[in-house]
C-alpha cells in the first residue's frame, strides 16, 4: 500500500514540475501575443566598461578615475574596475 502511494506521490510530482517547465517555456510567448510592451526609458545610454552593459546615464553609478568619466551598473562592476586599474 505504501509503495503504491509512493508511486503515485512521485508520478504527481513529475506531472507537476513538466507542468512548470512548460508554464516557463510558453508564458513569454503568450505575453508578446496579449501586446504586452516593454518599458522605454529615454536619455542617454552609457557602456559599463566592466561587463559591456547599456543603462540610463541617471541610473548609472558614476566614478571619476584619473581625469575620465565612467559609468556603471553596480557597485560590484565599479569594485571590479578599479581593482583590474589599481593592478
Amino acid at each position: 500500500m505504501i509503495r503504491i502511494f509512493f508511486k503515485l506521490f512521485f508520478l504527481f510530482l513529475g506531472g507537476y514540475i513538466l507542468y512548470l517547465v512548460y508554464k516557463f517555456l510558453t508564458e513569454p510567448l503568450n505575453k508578446e501575443k496579449e501586446g504586452k510592451k516593454s518599458e522605454v526609458i529615454k536619455g542617454d545610454l552609457v557602456k559599463d566598461p566592466f561587463c559591456g552593459i547599456f543603462l540610463p546615464k541617471d541610473h548609472a553609478i558614476k566614478l571619476e578615475y584619473k581625469g575620465e568619466t565612467f559609468y556603471f551598473c553596480s557597485e560590484n562592476c565599479k569594485t571590479k574596475f578599479l581593482e583590474e586599474k589599481n593592478k
